[in-house]
């Protein structure tokens, strides 16, 4: 069991070090789904509780290289959009100087319609399972908001403002009636500003939604608990 982990994790390791030394390579994010099909369907895998952390490359520039071409449907009709050419410095603005906006633009657009059509296929893999999963992006991109088309190197609300999901499988909610409650108070708390979700949600609702017990597990910041001692996780933007 542990040289299966240990092999998994040098795979994941291996497809993110390969896509990010040269992020100018093709690399597709359905991989992953064959992966995750193989660890499910090896028996070892079926008696046990899994922790399995997928990395994706998403919406990384170049983003053309992230989609196979029966996703690139996406072309901008707009001539403002169209006419504008990037041309800006620092930071990593230089992949996009002299790039026209309206074909960046579309680039992205078919990221994030690939991104969808593999986290569909993620659930659909776990819709049969006691299962939770957790989708979260590490940062957004700026295409010009500002009057600044630099990616990511700006701090600016579109780059930390980012998508974040949360799935749960209807086997987990018959089994941990209690959790899918906390989880839809959580959800409602939120949509009325009283809770602000951040990546510091991550890792504790992962461990408590999967009922491990540790003096590192923060309930206030799981989402499958309910703590009369709310942490206000909020920032202004």
């Amino acid at each position: 069991n542990d040289m299966l982990e240990k092999d998994m994790s040098n795979t994941t390791l291996k497809m993110t070090n390969e896509t990010f030394l040269n992020k100018y390579d093709k690399s597709y994010d359905d991989k992953l789904i064959m992966l995750l099909d193989d660890v499910l369907n090896m028996s070892v895998h079926k008696k046990h509780k899994n922790f399995i952390i997928m990395t994706s490359m998403g919406s990384h520039f170049n983003y053309k290289n992230r989609v196979p071409k029966q996703f690139q449907i996406f072309k901008t009709t707009d001539e403002k959009v169209k006419s504008v050419v990037i041309n800006s410095k620092g930071g990593n603005c230089h992949v996009l100087n002299g790039k026209n906006l309206g074909d960046i633009n579309d680039d992205y657009d078919a990221t994030i319609l690939f991104t969808d059509y593999v986290l569909d296929s993620v659930i659909e893999k776990l819709k049969d399972k006691n299962a939770i999963f957790i989708y979260a992006s590490d940062h957004g991109e700026s295409f010009g908001e500002r009057g600044q088309s630099c990616l990511h190197c700006y701090d600016e609300p579109e780059v930390w403002h980012i998508p974040m999901f949360l799935w749960v499988s209807d086997k987990f909610k018959r089994k941990n009636p209690d959790k899918w409650h906390n989880i839809q108070k959580f959800q409602q708390q939120e949509l009325l500003n009283k809770r602000m979700v951040s990546h510091d949600n991550i890792i504790h609702t992962l461990l408590d939604c999967s009922s491990v017990e540790s003096e590192f597990v923060d309930k206030r910041f799981s989402m499958c608990s309910q703590t009369k001692e709310i942490y206000e996780n909020k920032f202004e933007g």
